[in-house]
């Protein structure tokens, strides 16, 4: 169990002797009013309650949230693997299926930001719970108009709306999961500890993405849309196992007078404009990669959501692993990790532009995984050794909203790239990957040791 650390002491002010000479008495009344409100600052802030640096919880309920995220994983996984042989069998154009990623994408940018600057108000507990129950019924939504457009009950000109508004309604409820979990880590461990516990939950979405694909390809044998109803049931189960169990860390208000978090803040834009491009080539790799492996390796639908499963299930595990058997046993800095993530990606992705047969495809990808299990916990770690306790929940949502413009990016760029060549979309994505190794070997990355919140 972790111990609490406290602030040292309150700030203190010391009355100053002002002059009242004629010729300087309108500046000295200008200095008393700026004391007296600098007074009334420090003094609103002296009276905040004190919260401790590290909010001591049992170890289960860190578990608790890798449940939640582990359906997280399960439903995107699914989605991801029958959303490109869906979309051909309903007949969309590859360009109009990543508009459905972009929309999702945009809407967790608007709704991570939102849920994080709330995770201190309501409830980081709260906000998971909203997140996965609306996740559980906005995609049994969304299946339900998919497989009424498969059965011929609804014209494409009504499915394929209600699909866009489906998927962005789960995002705008969604967006939360992800801020309120990793707020949850950032104020219940020290900052040696941070990397470990973000790791802890990027695993539990990697197992999902393997669980996924798993469980969902025995179940496309009964429909493409089977895995979804799975996801969703999944998703409530962890929703009340949290409420049941979750205890909840007390508030951190932002003190009076400090301006909110935003994304242009000298210091975490850096790791902003990493979660950015990462995020951009692992959507690039997981949506336009299904449009990949069929006309790659000329597949039919069924045989597509079954490879890309594999794939997508193979690439999870060693990202899970990676955290599992090295992240957290070992401890690893931010700086290694982002170091040794960011090459893996790019030397993945060049295998992937290379190859034209099943196993280096299936490389290329394991590649691409290995190096995403490092990178990513790794920045997020480093991005919340830059900012204050009570900044915690906005870095989340911040966060969130970079790599979800990522998310959008890359499937629509990838999809309208993808009509000159299958090769395009990953060329470009090489070439934003060697721009992101060559930055994250001259930034200047923080260590745990020296957080002092």
């Amino acid at each position: 169990m972790l111990i609490p650390v406290f602030a040292k002491s309150k700030p203190t002010c010391r009355k100053s002797q002002f002059s009242t000479a004629p010729g300087v008495r309108s500046q000295g009344l200008e200095i008393r009013t700026n004391q007296v409100a600098s007074e009334t600052t420090i003094s609103q802030t002296a009276d905040l309650p004190a919260a401790p640096l590290v909010y001591p919880v049992p170890a289960w309920s860190h578990w608790l949230l890798f449940g939640g995220l582990l359906s997280v994983g399960i439903g995107r996984s699914v989605t991801l693997a029958v959303l490109a042989p869906i979309g051909r069998e309903l007949g969309l154009m590859e360009i109009q299926v990543g508009l459905i990623s972009a929309l999702t994408a945009a809407m967790f940018f608007f709704g991570g930001p939102f849920w994080g600057r709330r995770c201190e108000s309501m409830g980081r507990r709260k906000v998971m719970i909203i997140g996965l129950v609306g996740y559980a019924f906005t995609t049994m939504l969304f299946a339900g108009v998919v497989e009424a457009g498969l059965r011929g009950m609804a014209p494409i000109l009504i499915v394929y709306p209600l699909m866009l508004l489906a998927r962005m309604s789960f995002a705008a409820v969604a967006s939360g999961v992800f801020p309120a979990s990793q707020s949850f880590v950032a104020v219940t461990t020290s900052a040696e500890q941070r990397t470990s516990g973000i790791a802890l939950q990027n695993a539990a979405f990697g197992l999902g993405s393997i669980l996924g694909p798993a469980v969902g390809g025995a179940m496309v044998l009964i429909s493409l849309i089977a895995p979804l109803y799975l996801a969703a049931l999944v998703a409530l189960i962890s929703a009340l196992l949290i409420w049941l169990f979750l205890p909840e860390p007390p508030p951190r208000p932002t003190p009076p007078g400090v301006k909110k978090l935003h994304f242009a803040d000298k210091r975490i834009r850096p790791f902003l404009i990493v979660s950015f491009f990462t995020s951009y080539v692992m959507a690039t790799v997981h949506q336009v990669g299904g449009f990949y492996f069929q006309d790659k390796l000329h597949l039919t639908a069924a045989q597509t959501a079954s490879d890309v499963g594999l794939a997508l299930a193979l690439m999870a595990i060693v990202s899970m692993g990676s955290q599992f058997l090295i992240i957290r046993p070992f401890n690893v800095t931010p700086k290694v990790l982002m170091r040794l993530g960011a090459p893996s990606i790019l030397i993945g992705v060049a295998v992937l532009i290379a190859s034209s047969t099943l196993v280096p495809l299936l490389t290329g990808m394991v590649l691409v995984g290995l190096g995403l299990g490092f990178a990513q916990p790794g920045n997020s770690a480093a991005a919340s050794l830059k900012v204050h306790p009570y900044e915690q929940g906005g870095l989340a949502g911040i966060s969130m909203s970079a790599a979800s413009m990522g998310f959008g990016l890359g499937p629509l760029l990838g999809a309208a790239l993808y009509h000159f060549a299958p090769e395009v979309p990953f060329f470009v994505a090489l070439a934003m990957m060697i721009g992101v190794t060559a930055y994250v070997f001259w930034l200047s990355i923080p260590d745990p040791s020296d957080y002092r919140g």
